[in-house]
């Protein structure tokens, strides 16, 4: 099964995948992420959301792809690429 946080040791969400969980597109900063992520703590963080923690933990994830990042959003062009360059395996595409 592919899970979509981590392979083989290697981060494999891409930044679109980061972006659409954190509800952001065009420009990003992180100023940008930061308060994207905040929301998003607020609505899935367990402490709050019995339900939400699988996806806190996903959350999570896209703020660390996306913390230092700076520039455009692209649209995801399904390629398979991941956010440090490498492949996905056919499996997980």
């Amino acid at each position: 099964m592919c899970n979509p946080l981590e392979m083989e040791g290697k981060r494999v969400m891409k930044i679109s995948d980061a972006a659409q969980i954190l509800e952001i597109s065009g420009t990003v900063t992180p100023e940008i992420v930061q308060a994207a992520y905040r929301a998003a703590a607020k609505k899935y963080h367990p402490d709050l959301n019995p339900a939400g923690a699988e996806m806190m933990k996903i959350v999570n994830a896209a703020n660390d792809v996306l913390k230092d990042y700076t520039g455009e959003i692209e649209h995801d062009t399904g390629t398979g690429a991941t956010s440090d360059g490498g492949q996905l395996p056919a499996s997980c595409q």
